[in-house]
Order: structure tokens, then sequence, then C-alpha cells
């Protein structure tokens, strides 16, 4: 927002430039960010939405740095506020038994933290979304995101 309110001030061309550098106290992009934003720039070059995906292939980085830029700078969101897919009850209950049986095996009866810790762990990711990724097909139907990247800036 504050880069916006300066960049949009006249006369104000170095000082525009300057607080795109700035974070204002954003943290750096996460690892996650990368996946999310790769998948739909991958998504997007597969279904032909970029201006010209030949140009595309060659700056990846690019294009996921401009996704991450949208999402986090233009939009204002973190990418778990954009529509997610998340794992049914049914295969959260199937990963975590897994976990258990895993650390079970490994660790002996007891495992590293014991079943309820690992429950409290557990249950943690799920209400963190950690088992969530960018719902793809809602993110390329969306009007806005497709102008975004037919006009998607790489340099």
């Amino acid at each position: 927002i504050g880069t916006r309110y300066i960049c949009k001030l006249p006369n104000a061309t170095l000082a525009c430039q300057g607080s795109r550098n700035m974070t204002f106290g954003k943290s750096n992009p996460t690892p996650m960010d990368f996946i999310h934003a790769d998948r739909i720039a991958v998504a997007a070059w597969r279904n032909g939405l970029f201006a010209d995906p030949e140009a595309v292939k060659p700056k990846r980085r690019a294009v996921v740095d401009s996704i991450i830029g949208r999402v986090r700078e233009d939009l204002n969101v973190t990418f778990l506020d954009l529509p997610l897919e998340c794992l049914s009850e049914e295969k959260l209950e199937i990963l975590f038994q897994t976990s258990v049986i895993m650390s079970k095996e490994m660790m002996g009866e007891g495992g590293y933290y014991g079943v309820d810790a690992m429950k409290e762990r557990f249950q943690r990711n799920v209400d963190q979304k950690k088992y969530c990724s960018v719902k793809i097909d809602a993110i390329l139907a969306d009007e806005s995101w497709k102008e975004f990247l037919k006009m998607a800036d790489l340099t």
C-alpha cells in the first residue's frame, strides 16, 4: 500500500523505485510461496495464458517472482488466502496414522514425541493449512489472473 501511494505521487520516480526495494515490514517469500507460484506459472504456460509462451520458458524464475509480487504486493494477501485445495479428513487421518506407525518403527513405541504430542503438532499443521495448495483451476479461471498472466512483466 505504501509503495502504491508513493508511486502515484507526481515527480516521485526515485522515491517510487526506492520504495519498491523496501519491504515495509513484509517478510521475504517463503519456500512454499515459490512452490505455489511455480505451480501457477507452469499451469498457465501449459494452458497458453502467456502472451508469448516461448519467451516465458527461459524466464521461469522471473515469472515466479512476478506471481509472488502480484499475490503479496498487489493483492496484499498470502498464497494461503487464495482459493485452496486441502486434503480431505479421510486422507489427513491416513497421513497421521502413517506418521504414527513410521515414528513407532523408527523410534520405538513412545516415538520421538509420543502420539499425543504428534497429534497436537499435526493438528497445528492442519490449522496452518500446510496440507493445502493453491487451487490452480480457480486461479486460471479468474479474469484478473488471466489478464495479469497475459501482461506479465518478465524483466
